[in-house]
């Protein structure tokens, strides 16, 4: 892939969504629903060996790759039955891309969304302390902390800490 063409790489009739590089550039991390639920999957480069990261029972969303691309994190949400998505509670989990460990990062009644996976620790967007503002917190659930303040516009994380896993040490970023 050059880049002198578009390709499909996928090729369902399923949503295929929020695509991110791994750290070396091998895989590509996508979110899809073609299994009725959006769910993590990953492929190659170029399409190939498609492969579903376990079956979670949330909905998952915001896929960020770990450093050394073994891991994911994401978001995962659950509804209260028959209310809406406002009204939901959403945390950050890991899990290894062959599923063999994974781990609630967050807990609490919160919306925590867009959390990137950064050299030392994941940072994330919440409304904890019923305010929007920034996180940062270890892989492992340990040294939960804001780091903005209450008032931050939050519109513009992704642009800002989505910068895609090589990127992210090439422009100094270290969080």
């Amino acid at each position: 892939m050059d880049g002198s063409l578009p390709t499909q790489l996928t090729a369902n009739v399923s949503g295929n969504y929020q695509p991110r590089y791994s750290p070396d550039g091998s895989k590509i991390l996508f979110t899809s629903n073609r299994t009725g639920k959006r769910e993590l999957w990953y492929m190659a480069l170029n399409g190939s060996g498609q492969k579903a990261i376990g079956l979670q029972s949330l909905l998952v969303g915001d896929p960020s790759w770990s450093p050394d691309g073994k891991s994911v994190v994401y978001t995962g949400c659950t509804l209260p039955p028959g209310q809406a998505f406002s009204k939901g509670v959403c945390n950050l989990f890991t899990i290894s891309l062959d599923a063999s460990a994974a781990r609630q990062v967050t807990s609490g009644s919160f919306e925590d969304w867009n959390p990137d996976w950064g050299v030392s620790e994941i940072i994330f967007g919440s409304n904890r302390n019923h305010t929007s503002g920034l996180w940062l917190v270890n892989s492992n659930g340990s040294n939960l902390r804001q780091i903005s303040s209450n008032s931050l516009d939050l519109s513009q994380v992704g642009s800002l800490f989505q910068l895609g896993g090589i990127h992210k040490r090439q422009r100094n970023l270290v969080y």
